[in-house]
């Protein structure tokens, strides 16, 4: 809201129910129905509070999917009546606290409507989620431009009609040329008749409404202010969660040993993780600051995510110098990364006490061998957990993380 942000398309609210999902992963937070709910409505009230509209997503639920609608179109065959159990309960658990608005999925549930995706059902989003739910807030779509829209159901103008008439009141596009398009569709589908003025004046009252509600239609502007204070702030409290996070699934590790060798890998980040990193990645920054605390021998590499064979049979030779062993990867379960799945069981081979810690998805074990000993789960790779993470190798605090899944592992 300070910088002139007044909507959060969050949180997710989806049950990952599924190890094999391969987009929403730790954007969930939960295979637990009762703790997405329960977390999800906890951020919610935190956006609220801070006048900020929050949107929970993706209603009926991605959790359950191994396809990613960005680029195919998912189905979900499960019976309504666990729907309701399971994915739809976080969202009614939502609307009960008064979320604002909702985000569509682009996946067909087929126990409602075997023909159209969530986003341009009207059986899922008038009939069930307005009539039957209740539900009276705001309800967008997910971006319009995935596959799972463009490929199976006519033009950006087609697609646009058939969301207005499903029930939505917003449309999601990531083009400039996608929402021209929609508006020219619409406002000739009302001229035709094919959709009713009355279906618009609902989603214009619902949104004058969400503008009045948080004070966004008279003297609202982005504020200047206390920037430098609020950052520092907010940067401090970031790396006080990534160090409550972190997670000792498997094994007794309670730090290194600065007085022998230690070998580091890590794919490269895609955020930044600071100024001044040889390589912007986990074992660039965890040697930097080790080697600030006293140890003299570190060696760090920097790998694709699914690493080359190349760099594979480099590091499992430079491996056998090495006395302790740590190896972070990032979605090698999830993402099919089959030469980093390979890699890493070739350490566990060579190195009984090796430490291997899951960036994202905690799912990573499932592609490794049952001797791992040492699993460790931080669910970002972000600065705040690389933070975190290197003061959890000089062992500065016990991990207290909790795994907030249970299947698959």
């Amino acid at each position: 809201r300070h910088y002139g942000i007044n909507m959060d398309l969050a949180p997710v609210l989806d049950v990952n129910n599924n190890a094999d999902n391969p987009i929403i992963g730790i954007r969930s937070y939960s295979d637990n129905p009762i703790l997405v709910a329960t977390n999800g409505t906890n951020m919610v009230k935190g956006l609220k509070d801070a006048k900020v509209i929050a949107c929970s997503k993706h209603f009926p639920g991605h959790g359950n999917t191994s396809v990613d609608s960005h680029y195919g179109l998912p189905t979900i065959t499960t019976p309504l009546d666990q729907l309701y159990q399971i994915e739809l309960a976080p969202f009614i658990s939502g609307i009960a606290g008064g979320i604002d608005s909702i985000m569509t999925t682009h996946i067909i549930f087929s126990a409602i409507d075997e023909v159209y995706p969530a986003t341009l059902s009207k059986k899922v989003l008038t009939e069930l989620l307005r009539n039957e739910i209740g539900y009276e807030g705001l309800i967008l779509t997910d971006g319009m431009e995935m596959d799972a829209i463009t490929k199976y159901f006519g033009t950006v103008e087609e697609a646009a009609i058939l969301a207005v008439q499903a029930g939505v009141d917003m449309l999601l596009y990531t083009s400039l040329s996608g929402p021209k398009k929609a508006h020219t569709a619409i406002v000739n589908a009302v001229n035709n008749n094919e959709i009713s003025l009355e279906r618009i004046d609902e989603s214009v009252r619902r949104i004058i409404l969400k503008k009045i509600k948080y004070d966004l239609i008279d003297g609202y502007s982005a504020s200047s202010s206390n920037i430098t204070e609020m950052l520092n702030e907010h940067r401090e409290l970031n790396n006080q969660f990534a160090k409550e996070s972190i997670t000792l699934v498997k094994g007794d590790f309670n730090g290194l040993d600065k007085n022998k060798s230690t070998l580091i890998v890590s794919p490269e980040a895609s955020f930044s993780l600071g100024s001044g990193l040889a390589k912007n990645s986990f074992a660039a920054y965890a040697k930097e600051y080790l080697n600030n605390k006293g140890y003299t021998n570190v060696l760090d590499f920097t790998v694709a995510k699914n690493i080359s064979s190349t760099d594979s049979n480099k590091i499992l030779q430079e491996a056998k110098n090495y006395d302790q062993i740590v190896v972070a990867m990032s979605n090698v379960k999830t993402s099919n990364y089959n030469q980093s799945k390979t890699f890493v069981n070739e350490l566990i081979k060579l190195n009984k006490t090796l430490v291997v810690i899951a960036l994202e998805t905690p799912y990573d074990s499932m592609a490794y061998s049952n001797n791992l000993e040492n699993y460790i789960c931080c669910y970002s790779y972000q600065e705040a957990s690389c933070y975190a993470l290197a003061r959890y190798l000089n062992g500065e605090f016990t991990a207290t993380g909790v795994l907030p899944i249970t299947k698959g592992l």
